[in-house]
């Protein structure tokens, strides 16, 4: 099933676009009315692996959210609560004003996200390394405009310079 991105800020009245997590990776489903065609692009990437650590941080907070006294223990948790091994390799999802896409893989804590970029007008996926942090707004002119968020959960907009996208493969 294909998730919809259509009504975002970024995408053209005439395009509809839909992402969806493949067996072995991602697909975009572009349809562009206006020019009268549509295409499928897909990269070939592997699931994610979440880390123990980050496993154990949701039992954690799970038991911190049921409080003391309950009868429920850590190992009742952990048995009723299923953790994947794996996740589809997207975890944000951006369009861009030029009808880009910019899909954010999940980065559990990391200092740095991939982000896997389609481009209006190709077929190659780009990829790009931004801090995990930074949640992609738009591309203009060379420059990424990302929302990213203070200490005290401010969040304020940044403008980043792109140096040349590597293709992935």
């Amino acid at each position: 099933m294909f998730g919809p991105l259509d009504g975002h800020p970024g995408a053209a009245p005439s395009a509809t676009r839909r992402l969806r997590a493949a067996d072995d990776g991602i697909e975009a489903l572009i349809v562009d009315a206006s020019l009268g065609r549509s295409r499928r692009v897909h990269l070939p990437v592997a699931n994610v692996g979440v880390p123990p650590q980050y496993a154990d941080s949701i039992w954690s907070v799970l038991l911190r959210a049921v409080g003391p006294g309950t009868p429920f223990s850590e190992r009742d948790l952990r048995e009723a609560t299923e953790v994947p091994d794996a996740v589809p390799p997207m975890e944000v999802v951006a369009v861009t004003r030029d009808g880009s896409l910019w899909v954010g893989e999940p980065a559990f804590g990391a200092p740095m996200r991939l982000w896997r970029v389609l481009r209006s007008d190709d077929d190659e996926w780009e990829s790009v390394s931004l801090p995990a942090s930074l949640v992609v707004l738009d591309e203009a002119q060379g420059l990424i405009w990302a929302r990213d968020e203070d200490a005290l959960g401010v969040h304020y907009v940044v403008g980043l310079e792109l140096s040349q996208p590597q293709p992935s493969r």
